[in-house]
């Protein structure tokens, strides 16, 4: 293994511990260690996991508003009001 494979599963860790604790503190900490070691190595984290402001993982209902508009899915945080946005291809997008 080498260590851009070690980092990849320790992120991914991360990212699952953030999502399953309670504290929110705590749980943005291991988001920003998660992006740091990302950035270190040039992993890609996925842009649906948690918000790129503020660093809180997105679970729908606790923390994210899903919406979808005019060809596109939009991500909400509940926390800093930052929306993403999702373009939906295909036939029914409209």
């Amino acid at each position: 293994m080498d260590a851009r494979e070690i980092a990849k599963e320790r992120c991914e860790k991360l990212i699952k511990l953030a999502g399953a604790e309670k504290d929110a503190r705590l749980s943005k900490r291991y988001i920003t260690l998660a992006r740091k070691i990302a950035m270190r190595h040039q992993i890609s984290l996925g842009s649906k996991s948690f918000c790129r402001r503020c660093g809180t993982v997105w679970v729908p209902g606790r923390t994210l508003r899903v919406r979808r508009s005019k060809g596109a899915t939009l991500y909400i945080c509940l926390a800093c009001n930052y929306v993403r946005r999702f373009p939906i291809s295909g036939k029914n997008s409209r």
